[in-house]
């Protein structure tokens, strides 16, 4: 895994106020990394590194999923094979991977 260190802080602006040299090359690169992350495709083609929140929507499945940091999940809280949830709404909310409707748990 690739490391990129970002510069020192208080090298942030050059004399003039811009973003100095070094600040523009590290950002080029995040940005360049994190455009090449694949965020859709088929069950496959999965994100074999992942991270908590991380969303993909699986073309397979026809739906988006999550990683719970371990694993892929759908909204539903099941392992990204389908679910028998709901529909989320404002009184909805998500915790880890279990799906809360309205307060109660499904």
């Amino acid at each position: 895994m690739a490391v990129i260190t970002p510069p020192p802080l208080e090298e942030e602006f050059d004399k003039d106020g811009a973003v100095s040299q070094p600040w523009q090359s590290w950002t080029k690169s995040v940005y360049t990394i994190a455009n090449s992350v694949s965020q859709s495709g088929i069950t496959a083609n999965r994100p074999a590194q992942k991270f908590v929140g991380q969303q993909f929507f699986d073309t397979t499945l026809g739906q988006p999923i999550f990683s719970n940091g371990t694993a892929w999940v759908t909204i539903s809280g099941s392992g990204g094979g389908g679910g028998s949830g709901g529909e989320l709404d404002m009184g909805d909310r998500l915790t880890g991977t279990s799906f809360f409707d309205g307060g109660n748990r499904v």
